[in-house]
């Protein structure tokens, strides 16, 4: 049987798939577009190795159904534009 995924990437150093909720597309409190930021960040740091396994989270609204406080790096859509909170 032929494959087309690389293997070891469960194992990598690098980052893993990136956690996001249904957002706006499904849900009714959802206020961004989680699946889509979630693809366009797995594309963009797909195969960059770090020093330990990263985990991204992306949810849609401040419900947090990603759980994106508890990952590595994480993402909420805000209910006003231009807020933007690092911890």
């Amino acid at each position: 049987m032929k494959r087309d995924s690389k293997t070891g990437h469960a194992y990598a150093k690098a980052l893993r798939m990136a956690k996001t909720c249904v957002g706006s597309t499904w849900c009714r409190y959802g206020v961004g577009d989680s699946v889509g930021f979630g693809v366009e960040l797995e594309n963009r740091y797909k195969g960059i190795r770090t020093p330990h396994k990263m985990k991204f989270g992306v949810s849609g609204c401040t419900r947090e159904c990603a759980e994106a406080q508890g990952k590595d790096v994480g993402i909420i859509a805000p209910r006003k534009a231009g807020t933007v909170r690092v911890r």
